[in-house]
């Protein structure tokens, strides 16, 4: 099971540029799924109003300088007052900043939250409030409202976890929850044995970056294999799991272009690396029934909706039904470290769709009518 990392605001003040190489490390550990990367939702909240009132405060002294100014100002006209208003739309610009590079940082390190507004932690907070339980260091002060938050946000986690944090008042109190080690700077975390062989890996797989970059180069033909590999797939595993016969006739209809993600590469111990892909595929079963069944299903006062779900194409002899499925196809790429792009070509396996790929359309219809 992937480690998971908290961290608290006290950290996250180190690295409030989130450029630092540390908090960069992180970041990749998490997007490539080595690790789990969590921040409670308290501590964004905390985290952003901080940077965004020391924002303010700097800007505020800067217009109010200006104010200043401008009444002792002997000039006429002068350009003071534009300068402020300047000032004030920069400042509203740069707040607004704040929020979207927090985002994107999110975005970019698969960062994961813990919601603070379940009722039930609610309640266990100021239980601890008002008896004065760890982490509040007396009854009912305020001040360590957000700390008993994360606490029990915590708490809550299964797992193998680390804490990150540099308030010694809550790490004496997150130190006592079970499976969870407290460390006051990420440097340290990066000492701990099990995040060493994890970040190994990670500059593994940076070795078979050479390897990637061969398969980016000859994308078209890598997603020409996978479209080859569904074409012969596909059918028997829509036979298998709609439960009919496997010598019905299943025609692919529409196949998106594969989208390979690059970025979510793993390398394994035997040296092979997985690269994860998923592609939105629609495909029509045939299943070839008898005149005197179609008359049977013609005849039902329900006739008129089945042909809202299901086609029937007559002919002299027989009758055709068709269904159409669709859905998303999850799998991975399995190839070897290899220098030229005929050998890595050579070395492809394409490894099982997920169980619950596909899905009839006319159930989905029929579920959406009801």
């Amino acid at each position: 099971m992937k480690p998971k990392i908290i961290i608290d605001t006290s950290i996250l003040r180190k690295h409030k540029t989130l450029k630092t190489d540390a908090i960069l490390l992180l970041a990749e550990l998490s997007k490539r799924e080595f690790i789990e990367f969590i921040i409670p939702e308290i501590v964004r909240i905390e985290f952003l109003s901080q940077l965004q009132a020391e924002l303010e405060e700097e800007y505020d002294k800067i217009i109010s300088h200006l104010k200043a100014l401008t009444r002792k100002s002997l000039l006429k006209n002068n350009s003071i007052t534009s300068d402020i208003e300047k000032y004030k739309a920069l400042k509203n610009e740069e707040l607004k900043l704040i929020e979207s590079k927090w985002r994107s940082f999110r975005r970019n390190s698969n960062l994961s939250y813990e919601s603070y507004y379940s009722g039930f932690l609610i309640s266990r907070v100021f239980n601890d409030y008002t008896k004065g339980n760890p982490p509040f260091s007396s009854k009912k002060n305020r001040k360590d409202i957000p700390d008993a938050f994360i606490y029990h946000n915590i708490k809550s986690i299964d797992g193998n976890k680390y804490f990150l944090c540099n308030d010694q008042n809550l790490s004496n109190a997150v130190i006592t929850i079970k499976n969870t080690k407290v460390l006051d700077s990420i440097d340290k975390l990066f000492e701990e044995e099990e995040l060493k062989a994890i970040i190994s890996k990670l500059e593994s797989l940076g070795n078979v970056k050479s390897t990637i970059d061969l398969l980016i180069k000859h994308e078209k033909e890598v997603k020409s294999i996978i479209e080859f590999h569904l074409l012969s797939s596909v059918p028997f595993e829509l036979h298998k799991r709609s439960g009919k016969a496997p010598d019905l006739l299943t025609k692919i209809s529409t196949i998106e272009e594969p989208e390979i993600h690059y970025s979510k590469a793993r390398l394994y111990e035997d040296g092979s690396i997985f690269i994860p892909f998923e592609l939105k595929i629609d495909c029509v079963l045939e299943e070839e029934i008898s005149i005197d069944k179609f008359e049977s299903i013609k005849s039902s006062p329900f006739f008129y909706l089945i042909t809202n779900y299901i086609e029937f194409i007559e002919f002299e002899d027989k009758v055709i039904q068709q269904d159409t499925f669709s859905g998303t196809i999850t799998s991975s790429l399995k190839i070897k470290k290899e220098n030229s792009f005929d050998s890595i070509k050579e070395s492809i396996d394409i490894l099982d769709f997920t169980s619950d790929w596909l899905v009839s359309k006319s159930l989905n219809k029929l579920a959406d009518d009801m």
